[in-house]
């Protein structure tokens, strides 16, 4: 994909992208990030069932990165090409990913309020 064309697509997908991952972020980070006097037992109990579901599925869809980046060059018989443009949109998607997905594990659980 040449440069300009993978350039605009950045501009149209990340940040509307970076906006919802904030709002996520936002709407939860109070119960994911509060310290634990601030909570009752039963957000104490919730922030940490969501930290663990979290972090299993980083690790797991991290693992199953790796493997199919071990795999498939083999698979498609070309070698794989790692260069910094290839790889820091891994790089930044991993670290975003890591930062909210607590607080969207929360949200994605937990019921909504009736009005």
């Amino acid at each position: 994909m040449p440069a300009p064309v993978a350039g605009i697509i950045g501009l149209l997908i990340v940040p509307p992208t970076l906006f919802a991952m904030w709002r996520v972020y936002e709407f939860r980070s109070r119960l994911a990030q509060a310290p634990d006097g601030d909570l009752d037992e039963r957000q104490i109990q919730i922030r940490d069932r969501a930290y663990l579901e979290s972090y299993r599925i980083y690790v797991g869809v991290t693992l199953i990165g790796l493997v199919l980046a071990a795999i498939v060059p083999d698979i498609v018989d070309r070698p794989l090409v790692l260069t910094y443009d290839v790889v820091q949109w891994f790089v930044m998607g991993a670290i975003l990913l890591s930062l909210v997905l607590p607080s969207a594990i929360v949200a994605w659980r937990e019921p909504d309020l009736a009005d």
